[in-house]
């Protein structure tokens, strides 16, 4: 991850969509920290696209880092 200052708090409570205060359908970019929503589904449901929109800026930047996982899905238990 970037050395950018950004924390990530290992309480689930705590995360929360940087652009839309989303608490649900969250992604963390793993180089920059930055949590999003993911994309809104057909039945509106899901969030909001912040994740996307955030790698295709930051793609545009020239900072073509894609890796992201959606948060609460990997535990020190396992994966879904």
């Amino acid at each position: 991850q970037l050395d950018n200052g950004k924390k990530i708090s290992p309480d689930p409570n705590t995360w929360v969509c940087e652009e839309s205060g989303l608490k649900e359908n969250l992604w963390l970019n793993l180089h920059d920290g930055y949590i999003g929503s993911g994309r809104p589904q057909f039945d509106g449901s899901g969030g909001t696209g912040a994740a996307l929109r955030h790698y295709e800026a930051e793609k545009a930047k020239g900072n073509n880092f894609p890796l992201a996982v959606k948060l609460g899905t990997i535990t020190p238990k396992g994966a879904d």
